[in-house]
């Protein structure tokens, strides 16, 4: 219980200083997800930003949507009939999984300091693992997909 009384210090000191700064954040959208060599995870402490309990995950929605082929990338929004266009910003005709997690020039920079792209894995195991990989690499691979995701800030969403 240690280490959520010291998180939830952080996230209280996090939430000081956004009221000093009137920085607004939203506790009802913030999630936690838990990271561990062992495959049964230690029982997660309650988190709580500004009084509210964060909420904890056991995926990244967007990875799962990424793997079913429904997430808002253009191709996967064609395919559902919720948009005419397939085509991606960056003028590739079809913005699918592969072309978002592999190819599109718009995350160049941040695929060149990604664990997963270092390696030369395939679409299937940067989706769903390898079994002939070590659990910790696999763990590795899910770590480095998920910030690959949050830091391309490809899936925000948009107001305005």
């Amino acid at each position: 219980m240690e280490k959520g009384n010291s998180l939830n210090d952080h996230l209280q000191k996090i939430s000081t200083w956004a009221n000093t700064w009137q920085v607004k954040f939203n506790p009802e959208n913030t999630e936690t997800i838990q990271f561990s060599r062992k495959r049964i995870a230690n029982p997660r402490p309650s988190l709580f930003m500004q009084g509210i309990p964060i909420n904890e995950v056991d995926e990244h929605k967007h990875l799962v949507t990424l793997r079913r082929g429904c997430s808002d990338l253009n191709y996967h929004k064609f395919e559902r009939h919720l948009s005419n266009d397939p085509s991606c910003s960056c003028g590739a005709p079809r913005e699918d999984t592969q072309h978002y997690l592999l190819v599109c020039p718009n995350y160049t920079v941040l695929r060149n300091d990604a664990e997963i792209y270092k390696h030369g894995y395939s679409l299937k195991t940067i989706l769903y693992g390898n079994s002939d990989l070590s659990y910790l690499d696999n763990l590795a691979i899910l770590k480095s997909v998920y910030l690959f995701v949050i830091d391309s800030r490809r899936f925000d969403t948009k107001c305005g």
